[in-house]
């Protein structure tokens, strides 16, 4: 709409030197019949002088003013044929600045659709980057939840262990209660053998229960360390995967503010423009 009134503003500038040309022209064709009809007047004062000789001073003073008054006359014809000349310049010069008004406004017109376009898409590569972010928190709050549940399991191996160290204390103590007993028995003279052989299979029972609590316990030391293993391994991957989307939240911040500051720099880059058009 500003391109269009600027044009309507040099269409009617236009018409206006053309009818101002017209004026000249007119004023030209005017100071002309008036020379003309000087020059009658000139000879008909020579006439009247050559009939009148008693007015002949008066006449001589009549043909020297009307000599001035042509002389006049042709300074005003010379001074407009300038004027009509300085108004062609004029228009010449006129209508090379309205050009070249029209092309910087074109220009401004371009370089605002490319700054529109350039903030679509830094616009459309944030979000694609907070995408990005969200994914990684996501990631990391999981990493979490499995690190939980990581130590939740290790907790849990961990009292199995206690119980498992206290059964096989328990064994332990039953153990040494059926060597005494064994004991005991073999320090008595007169013990029958079935005394001895049950007391002998409570000895013998009594060790493969302190073997398996032993082997339990091993087992249950194997799962902690896995367990302990499994844990530290998570632990570090939600520690690194929660680095890294702090490191890609960093980033995507910075992008984000490198493009606004570029927008920032777009739009005011534009808005000269669009002044320095206007003013033109």
């Amino acid at each position: 709409e500003e391109l269009k009134g600027g044009e309507e503003e040099l269409q009617r500038e236009l018409l206006r030197a053309r009818e101002e040309r017209e004026e000249a022209l007119k004023g030209l064709e005017l100071s002309r019949k008036e020379r003309e009809e000087a020059l009658k007047g000139l000879e008909h004062s020579k006439k009247e002088a050559e009939e009148a000789v008693k007015s002949e001073a008066l006449s001589r003073k009549e043909v020297e003013l009307s000599q001035k008054e042509l002389e006049l006359s042709r300074m005003e014809a010379a001074d407009a044929a300038k004027g009509l000349e300085q108004s062609k310049r004029e228009h010449e010069l006129s209508k090379r600045e309205a050009e070249e008004a029209v092309k910087g406004l074109e220009q401004s017109k371009r370089e605002a659709e490319l700054a529109k376009v350039e903030a679509e898409l830094s616009r459309k590569g944030a979000e694609a980057l907070q995408m990005e972010v969200e994914g990684l928190r996501k990631a990391a709050e999981l990493s979490e939840k499995e690190l939980a549940l990581s130590k939740r399991e290790a907790e849990q191996a961990l009292k199995g262990l206690e119980l498992s160290k206290k059964e096989a204390e328990q064994a332990i103590k039953g153990l040494e209660l059926s060597r005494k007993e064994v004991e005991e028995a073999r320090s008595v003279p007169a013990s029958p053998d079935d005394v001895v052989k049950l007391l002998q299979s409570k000895l013998s029972a009594a060790s493969e229960e302190l073997e398996r609590a032993q082997a339990d316990l091993q087992q249950t030391r194997g799962e902690l360390e896995r367990a302990q293993e499994g844990h530290k391994v998570a632990q570090e991957g939600a520690q690194e995967a929660l680095a890294e989307s702090q490191r890609a939240l960093e980033g995507a911040q910075g992008e984000l503010q490198r493009s606004r500051e570029e927008l920032g720099r777009m739009q005011e880059a534009q808005e000269q423009a669009q002044s320095g058009a206007g003013g033109e």
